[in-house]
């Protein structure tokens, strides 16, 4: 059976920073703005000169840094270096902290697992991550997630529980108008209903896509 991999991934962040001083905060945001336009290397060096900074590692902006860094090594497909770098994030983000930074802690584990082939630890994490972007009522994280989910469960040949996921994700797409989430849950939702043989439904899905 054909596998599906989407693995939706956002840029993140717009966390509340505290305990860096101004010029490193402005710095890192420097570094993310390179990263949305693609200049990985530019921005690895910035990111890299703030974790070199004496004691930073013990600063309160070192888990969104690490989480900004593991999302680098994504784009560049280094998932070893990635997941060498979630879990350092993964000690040093507060749970009731920022809930973006969570979202993108838990979602980016969630890829980690799910490039392994270990789809119940990525399952377990994106559902953590859906939890924290509930808490912080993104719409666009929601969908990207649900979508998400909702891939793993069709390969996991679950299309009944695919299916409810893909709907939430079509609708939270509309809601922050992402046509590209929208279109693609709506072409998974259409697959996974024709998987039930429940023609109809999956019918109406293709039309929407």
């Amino acid at each position: 059976m054909k596998k599906l991999f989407i693995s939706l991934i956002l840029l993140g962040a717009s966390a509340n920073l505290y305990g860096a001083d101004a010029g490193t905060v402005s710095t890192f945001a420097h570094a993310e703005n390179l990263i949305g336009e693609g200049e990985l290397d530019s921005a690895a060096t910035i990111i890299d000169s703030i974790l070199n900074i004496p004691g930073f590692e013990t600063d309160t902006m070192y888990g969104r840094v690490m989480v900004e860094k593991s999302t680098m090594h994504y784009y560049s497909g280094n998932i070893t270096e990635m997941a060498r770098a979630v879990e350092l994030a993964r000690g040093a983000v507060d749970p009731d902290g920022d809930q973006i930074v969570n979202v993108s802690l838990w979602n980016n584990l969630a890829v980690v697992h799910n490039r392994r082939e270990s789809p119940d630890s990525a399952l377990a994490c994106y559902q953590r991550a859906l939890e924290h972007a509930r808490r912080a009522d993104d719409a666009s994280w929601q969908s990207a997630l649900e979508c998400n989910i909702g891939a793993l469960y069709y390969n996991l040949e679950r299309y009944a529980v695919a299916v409810e996921y893909f709907g939430n994700a079509v609708n939270h797409a509309a809601m922050c108008d992402d046509g590209y989430t929208e279109l693609a849950s709506a072409q998974l939702a259409a697959e996974a209903y024709l998987k039930l043989n429940r023609t109809e439904e999956g019918s109406a899905f293709i039309h929407k896509a």
